[in-house]
């Protein structure tokens, strides 16, 4: 299993399997494919007819055992590890290579007590079950491209980080170029994408012709913010900016593997730049 297990909110933290602390004992669930949810619909003739797949809401098991030295120092433990448990919990999983995946659960019950049982004065076991309603484990690392202004070139420099893609450097008044995009994740990684006025006209798409068009002026005061994954469009002051977008819009994320991002920026300016952020996810770990 992952090397290092993180339980955390936005205030506190805990590291599974510390000597006398909080133990994962043995029956950790959770880890492998989510459980699919399949549409096949009867057909007039033997069998059915497939709709869709996709993968449902992920469910863990984490039976943990918390070690105290004293009555008191048990209370503490349990009601530290129960804040964590109020709001948003994210779960995260160091492996032996270093990298760092996580999942925001929500506590959905097996912090129970049977006294006698599963409990005395120095420990307490509890079987916490999660449910993360994004299925894929996502890195904590992520992968940018960016496209700024050059008056004097045109081409592809490299990115300072093993992650990062590129620097397209575009000459006055019009951007254009393909930019190349490997998706080392198992499943599809949303875009977040950052625009940066002036723009008359910008193209975001991939290879395969998906994509988007923002057909609104845009000043160099103006930035917009377009989050492929929740389907908003929204300028610095968050008012919605979607109806900008021009027709059929498609707020495409990255399949994994090789892909080929083609950006256009229309009206630019040495102010205009466009960065797109891309999250790897995978669905087992190990």
């Amino acid at each position: 299993m992952a090397t290092k297990l993180y339980l955390s909110s936005a205030t506190d933290f805990i590291q599974f399997n510390l000597p006398d602390d909080y133990i994962v004992t043995t029956g950790l669930r959770g880890f492998g494919i989510p459980t699919p949810i399949l549409r096949i619909d009867p057909s007039a003739s033997n069998g059915g007819t497939f709709r869709y797949s996709k993968r449902d809401v992920r469910e863990l098991d984490v039976p943990i055992t918390i070690i105290a030295d004293s009555e008191s120092n048990l209370q503490i433990k349990l009601r530290r590890l129960a804040n964590i448990l109020q709001g948003k919990a994210t779960l995260r999983a160091t492996l032996e290579d270093g990298s760092n995946w996580y999942l925001d659960t929500y506590y959905a019950g097996g912090g129970e007590t049977t006294f006698g049982s599963t409990a005395s004065t120095k420990f307490c076991q509890w079987d916490l079950i999660l449910r993360a309603p994004q299925p894929f484990w996502q890195s904590d690392v992520p992968f940018d491209v960016s496209v700024i202004q050059d008056a004097t070139t045109r081409g592809l420099l490299a990115g300072s980080s093993p992650k990062s893609l590129a620097f397209l450097r575009i000459k006055t008044s019009q951007a254009f170029g393909s930019i190349a995009i490997y998706n080392d994740g198992d499943v599809d990684a949303p875009a977040k994408w950052v625009i940066n006025g002036p723009s008359t006209l910008l193209t975001i798409q991939r290879s395969d012709g998906v994509g988007f068009t923002y057909t609104t002026s845009m000043s160099s005061s103006d930035t917009l913010y377009i989050d492929c994954e929740a389907g908003t469009v929204v300028d610095q002051n968050g008012v919605n900016k979607y109806a900008g977008l021009g027709a059929a819009p498609k707020l495409f994320s990255l399949p994994p593997g090789a892909n080929y991002v083609t950006i256009t920026v229309s009206g630019s300016s040495s102010a205009t730049k466009v960065r797109g952020t891309f999250m790897p996810r995978r669905e087992v770990l190990h």
